[in-house]
């Protein structure tokens, strides 16, 4: 609701941009985090169709679509750290990409990489990952 009300304003001044942060892999779903994967999934499918709809008005609607991001969250789900790109590094892409009038722009080697897999494989590897943290959390 909010993109559609903001995007129609900046519509009106014929400019500006809007960010929705969705999820790399979000459709492939993610093993633990199912609901939030589908909500992910959502607003990635939701960004495509607005870039779409704002484009020819002059504003772009870019989808920020990270993987492995190292955050508070991340720490607090047991997740390795190791893995992943710095909030910043993933907030300069995005603002790159929105700047580029891209549509979506997903960060990081890894979930660039990790999304061209098959949704079973990607199931598969995500699931391990969570599995995993959700036994560590679970032993604490």
């Amino acid at each position: 609701m909010l993109a559609r009300v903001f995007g129609r304003r900046l519509a009106d001044r014929g400019r500006g941009g809007v960010v929705l942060v969705g999820a790399a892999g979000a459709e492939h779903g993610i093993p633990w985090l199912a609901a939030p994967a589908a909500a992910k999934a959502y607003t990635n499918t939701l960004g495509w169709g607005l870039h779409a709809e704002f484009a020819a008005r002059g504003v772009t609607v870019t989808v920020l679509a990270p993987g492995p991001t190292r955050t508070e969250l991340q720490s607090r789900r047991s997740l390795p750290d190791s893995v992943g790109m710095t909030a910043s590094d993933c907030v300069s892409q995005a603002l790159r990409a929105l700047e580029a009038g891209r549509g979506m722009v997903i960060p990081g080697v890894v979930a660039r990489v990790l999304n061209r897999l098959p949704a079973t494989l990607t199931r598969r590897i995500a699931g391990r990952t969570m599995a995993a943290a959700a036994a560590q959390e679970s032993n604490r």
